[in-house]
C-alpha cells in the first residue's frame, strides 16, 4: 500500500503547527478566552452553574461535598443572593436572599 501526500503537504503541516503554537499563546494583560480555557487548562470544564444574573464572585463547597454555594456580583438586592446547588445534578436547591450587594466570600463552618 502506498500513501501519497499532496505537493503542499510540508507547507500544510507547518501551517497547522503554527496555528497550534498560536493557540497556546496567551496575553497576560487580559483574561483568557473561553476557547483558550477549554483547550489549555488542567481541569476541563464539566458543567456550568446557571442561575445568577451576573458573573460569580465566590463559590464554596461544604466539607462532605454534597452542597455547593455560590454568589455573583451585584449592585441590587434582587441579584444579591446565595444559591445552594446539588453538586451531582447541578440543580438549584434554594436561594438565600439576605444581602443587598455583592457577596465577596463564602465559607462553610467546620461542622457544617
Amino acid at each position: 500500500m502506498t500513501v501519497t501526500y499532496g505537493k503542499n503537504f510540508e507547507k500544510d503541516a507547518k501551517d497547522i503547527e503554527e496555528k497550534e503554537a498560536k493557540n497556546l499563546e496567551h496575553t497576560y494583560g487580559k483574561f483568557p478566552s473561553e476557547d483558550y480555557i477549554v483547550n489549555h487548562t488542567l481541569w476541563p470544564e464539566v458543567n456550568k452553574l446557571y442561575g445568577h444574573g451576573y458573573e460569580m464572585s465566590c463559590l464554596a463547597t461544604n466539607h462532605s461535598g454534597n452542597l455547593i454555594a455560590s454568589a455573583c456580583k451585584s449592585q441590587k438586592k434582587e441579584f444579591s443572593h446565595i444559591i445552594l446547588w446539588n453538586p451531582f445534578t447541578y440543580n438549584i436547591i434554594d436561594k438565600l436572599e439576605l444581602h443587598r450587594f455583592t457577596i465577596m466570600q463564602l465559607v462553610f463552618s467546620k461542622n457544617d
